[in-house]
């Protein structure tokens, strides 16, 4: 966590300049760092967070300067607990740092606040689902339950739970989903791979089926013909038995 401590602008038509950086923690270290003509708009004296990469050959470079939404959030916070603009730097600060339960918890936390914006919630939640946090992103979903009944809420409900090994109440949304729009190929996928990865292939087979006319995905194209493979040796064992 840094601060910028100066904006060098000495360096005449080189298209490229200093900045200092002073580490918020040791106010008497101060490191130049030498910045690209596309680089954001510094924020001379104020707390920023850098994203540094280890770089070729071990020397590190910022791939980014930001604001530090956390040091903000909280700042305004501290004034106006039920900011919204407050709790969404918060979030939006704790996702750049990578901590997981402090960003679902804040999440939890504005839907509380604020229940009629799903759209926030559920974009947290999707970047969670992406990154592998099922739980996570079931926990930030949970509390618009009561209140979603569209297709897309249904699915995503849906996509988590499955994830979470959570089959049966998994199967429920996703079907809620189907109902609603039945010709859409979304939940089929969510059902065609949840009883894929289960092993139930020819239960998953016909979902899968209906993706691939939809859609022509190459993936989901290799996956039926692993399950004609599957199927054919089941079916051939099976007659060697009779």
């Amino acid at each position: 966590m840094v601060e910028i401590a100066g904006d060098s602008l000495d360096l005449g038509h080189i298209p490229f300049r200093w900045i200092a950086l002073r580490s918020v923690g040791n106010a008497g270290r101060v490191e130049r760092v030498l910045l690209s003509p596309v680089d954001p708009p510094l924020w001379a004296g104020q707390p920023v967070l850098l994203d540094v990469r280890p770089g070729f050959f071990r020397l590190p470079w910022i791939a980014r300067i930001s604001l530090d939404d956390v040091r903000y959030g909280r700042a305004i916070l501290e004034r106006n607990p039920t900011s919204a603009e407050g709790w969404k730097l918060l979030i939006r600060g704790y996702g750049l740092r990578h901590k997981v339960a402090e960003t679902t918890n804040a999440t939890v936390e504005y839907a509380r606040l604020y229940p009629a914006d799903h759209d926030w919630s559920q974009r947290i939640a999707i970047g969670l689902g992406m990154t592998g946090y099922c739980g996570e992103m079931y926990r930030v979903l949970e509390p618009f339950i009561p209140r979603r009944t569209d297709y897309e809420f249904y699915v995503y409900v849906g996509h988590a739970l499955a994830c979470m090994k959570r089959t049966p109440e998994a199967l429920v949304f996703l079907e809620k989903a189907k109902a609603l729009e039945p010709k859409n190929w979304w939940a089929d996928y969510e059902i065609g791979y949840l009883y894929f990865d289960a092993q139930k292939f020819e239960l998953a087979r016909p979902f899968l089926v209906r993706v691939q006319e939809t859609r022509q995905i190459a993936s989901v194209g290799r996956d039926l013909d692993t399950i004609e493979k599957i199927l054919s040796l089941k079916r051939a064992r099976e007659g060697a038995r009779k």
